[in-house]
């Protein structure tokens, strides 16, 4: 199995799904590029992009998902917002750091 986890043990399975339909759509539909083509263009093994596409990969690596963004023209901020939904921000105070925050 290529990733870290099974599917029955990983909370964000689902969007972990999500992207692998994400770039394939892409792939295949608007850049009509073969897997061996994005693996030239983004130096992401063509196995892996084939396990993160058949959703085999449930923990893609950021370095791989951002080169496999960029290759296939995608906004980055966008291709995450559409995975994960909006950021809100916490703002620290001066004296606490994010550790005493999430406590």
């Amino acid at each position: 199995m290529v990733g870290r986890r099974s599917k029955g043990t990983f909370p964000y399975a689902e969007r972990s799904l999500e992207l692998g339909r994400l770039l394939k759509s892409e792939r295949q539909h608007v850049l009509k590029i073969s897997r061996r083509e994005l693996a030239e263009r983004s130096g992401v093994a063509e196995s892996s992009i084939q396990a993160i596409e058949d959703g085999r990969t449930l923990e893609p690596g950021l370095f791989t998902v951002i080169s496999l963004g960029v290759a296939l023209g995608l906004d980055l901020g966008d291709m995450m917002r559409s995975l994960t939904g909006a950021v809100h921000r916490k703002t620290l105070s001066p004296n606490r750091s994010a550790k005493d925050e999430a406590a």
